[in-house]
């Protein structure tokens, strides 16, 4: 309960000193499906989000994830949900404050030791800046949960838009001493008129490399990559 009401309080600074050219350009939804696989699971998973101008420099987003993950040669599924809602102080031509709250629950079902559950809090606190075609940005989580010890993870990560419509990410971070590294290439097609982004994600840790691609449909927005990216979520 402490935890929870010091999330909520990370939100008064950003109200107080809100202004006007930032938060979210206007409301937005969007879908999307991605598959990712590494060399022991396979997930698939489908989501969905909203984006909400708040008052002047302040916007919110709300997103809700389900997946569906098997484990190669056994007859395990785990099944994940998460719930995820942010608010943010944003100036479109600076950057971006954000502080979150996620809700995690995993089910894993096995014909051996029948069904297991996890479920878990993570908070989070993150900052973007916004330097012409690059975006710099860093980000603290705590994850808690009642399964296992406390978590704490950071990352640091740069954003290079070679095009408008086309985005390179580099990320690198740790979660209690254990590194990973991460590129994705986004890409949003001039044949679907701005609504549509394709990704193509790798990861490397010291256990596993990892990959995932996704495709994002977005209602209505039909923007460039980088504007949805600094105005619109």
């Amino acid at each position: 309960m402490l935890k929870k009401s010091l999330a909520i309080l990370m939100f008064a600074p950003v109200l107080a000193i809100a202004g006007e050219n930032g938060g979210v350009l206007e409301k937005n939804y969007n879908v999307g499906l991605s598959y990712g696989w590494d060399q022991d699971t396979d997930t698939l998973g489908i989501s969905g989000g909203i984006n909400l101008p708040v008052y002047r420099y302040v916007g919110s987003s709300f997103y809700l994830r389900g997946s569906r993950t098997e484990v190669d040669g056994a007859d395990v599924k785990i099944d994940n949900y998460q719930l995820a809602s942010s608010i943010y102080l944003r100036d479109f031509d600076l950057g971006k404050i954000e502080a979150g709250l996620s809700y995690h629950q995993a089910h894993m079902n096995n014909l051996i030791d029948g069904d297991d559950s996890f479920e878990a809090y993570l908070y989070s606190l993150s900052g973007q800046y916004y330097l012409n075609d690059f975006t710099f940005g860093a980000s603290r989580l705590f994850a808690d949960s009642k399964n296992t010890s406390t978590s704490h993870l950071a990352f640091a990560d740069i954003a290079w838009y070679w095009q408008n419509n086309t985005k390179l990410l580099v990320s690198a971070g740790g979660m209690d001493a254990k590194d990973s590294y991460s590129l994705r290439v986004s890409h949003q097609p001039d044949y679907f008129k701005n609504s549509t982004a394709f990704s193509f994600g790798y990861n490397w840790d010291h256990d596993d490399d990892s990959y995932s691609i996704s495709v994002n449909y977005y209602f209505d927005t039909l923007v460039s990559l980088k504007d949805r990216d600094r105005k619109y979520r």
